[in-house]
């Protein structure tokens, strides 16, 4: 990084002085000179990254196989294993950190990280467990043991603030089951060293409309929100659960909140200053616009279509992201259309316009924004592809030059992202330096 060149750049002006002045004067009264300049490049490094923000961040990107609508899709499940990680710069350009992947027993559907930046944790659907990791100062997974998920194929997980509780989404598939054993939501307590211990399961039933994808309960997210309540969706049955969690991890549920019959919710995004929460809906093709209520409970404001007509095609929406002000909102959509609908957000209601609609990779399914929302990162499930876009200051995108592909050394039907802690990115390029300069 910039950092880094400059950091290297100084100290190598130290230590060539330093030479210098040894060759010109009496060695003898010197020699702790040098020692000196290494402790005075190491300051040079630790306040150098303090004031300096760092220009790149590093991304971790994990499978979750092949869509079950993607004709033709084959399975390579050496590949889709293996978690790899990418560093991404401000411009959008990417490039792939081997020395930090990670190979995992089971599919990498989802990945969930602290607060903190201690810890990293990946679901494995078809293992029914997640796996914890330390994240070393490096940037390196270390594994931890793994843990049952407390259900029936784990999608989804997220980590409260204060990094002591982890909450996931058992699915339970597939789609078209018609009894429940394992869909639920589970809740675990978080270890010093990362490690979970099972406080609680609410296993979920019941049912929607549609025969094929709703004859019984499918969970497909579990989020903790900033107002201390966890928001799940069940796609089978068209309900947004909402639930309180003690200290000890106990699950309470508060309410149920019911969509339209067949709309099939499925990811959240929360406006980051107004009480506001947005729902994707994988089969209804739409965003819902919720207002969070003093008691957590949720009153629908808008329904907003993510396709470029006047009703669904026959696509799947699978993500959302929101910009760190709240300005603009984005949503993919895959199978017929592979686009990323971009909608502006009200400053005082969070009301949501839609304002553009750009093509995304095929199959776009995983998403997130990185370098402090200048640049919107979206995964291909497909083809094996990660695309970039600059964001313009009204929210609206514009793709980069910048593109991988499987050749590139990215993984088989990339699906999810999680983007390490800024405070481990300016760990690891601080030891980075420290290495070079060794």
């Amino acid at each position: 990084s910039v950092q880094i060149v400059f950091i290297v750049s100084v100290c190598f002006t130290s230590y060539h002085i330093s030479y210098s002045y040894r060759r010109s004067f009496c060695s003898f009264s010197l020699l702790g000179y040098i020692p000196i300049m290494r402790r005075v490049c190491a300051v040079t490094v630790a306040a150098t990254l303090a004031v300096w923000p760092a220009t790149s961040e590093i991304v971790y990107v994990s499978s979750a196989g092949c869509d079950g609508d993607d004709e033709g899709c084959q399975n390579n499940w050496d590949e889709q294993k293996v978690v790899r990680a990418v560093d991404v710069d401000k411009s959008g350009q990417m490039k792939l950190l081997p020395k930090l992947n990670t190979t995992q027993e089971g599919m990498p559907a989802w990945m969930a990280t602290s607060p903190d930046g201690k810890c990293l944790f990946i679901t494995e659907t078809d293992k029914d467990k997640i796996m914890p990791h330390s994240l070393g100062s490096d940037g390196v997974l270390t594994p931890g043991e793994p843990t049952w998920s407390g259900g029936i194929n784990p999608v989804h997980a997220s980590v409260s603030s204060d990094s002591k509780l982890l909450v996931v989404a058992n699915y339970e598939g597939p789609d078209n089951l018609k009894i429940n054993k394992g869909a639920s939501i589970a809740a675990f307590t978080i270890g010093d060293a990362c490690e979970l211990k099972i406080a609680d399961i609410k296993k979920h039933s019941g049912h929607s409309i549609n025969p094929d994808r709703q004859s019984a309960a499918h969970v497909h997210s579990a989020y903790i929100l900033s107002n201390g309540l966890i928001y799940s969706c069940d796609l089978g049955q068209d309900i947004i659960f909402v639930y309180r969690f003690s200290a000890e991890g106990k699950l309470e549920e508060l309410h149920r909140v019911s969509t339209l019959p067949g709309l099939g919710p499925r990811h959240i995004a929360a406006h980051p200053t107004l009480p506001v929460l947005y729902v994707v809906c994988e089969m209804g093709e739409v965003v819902l616009t919720y207002q969070i209520q003093d008691d957590g409970n949720l009153t629908w404001l808008q329904q907003n279509l993510v396709t470029a007509g006047s009703s669904g095609d026959g696509s799947k929406a699978a993500e959302l992201a929101i910009l760190p002000d709240g300005s603009a909102l984005y949503a993919t959509n895959r199978h017929r259309e592979n686009t990323v609908t971009v909608f502006s957000v009200d400053k005082t209601m969070g009301i949501l316009d839609k304002i553009q609609q750009v093509e995304g990779p095929r199959f776009p399914r995983g998403m997130t924004l990185v370098a402090e929302g200048s640049v919107l990162l979206v995964a291909g499930q497909s083809h094996a592809e990660l695309w970039t876009y600059s964001v313009a200051t009204d929210g609206r995108l514009t793709r980069t030059a910048s593109s991988m592909g499987p050749s590139d050394g990215v993984p088989a039907n990339p699906a999810a992202f999680a983007v390490l802690p800024a405070s481990k990115v300016a760990q690891a390029e601080s030891e980075m330096s420290l290495r070079i300069l060794n």
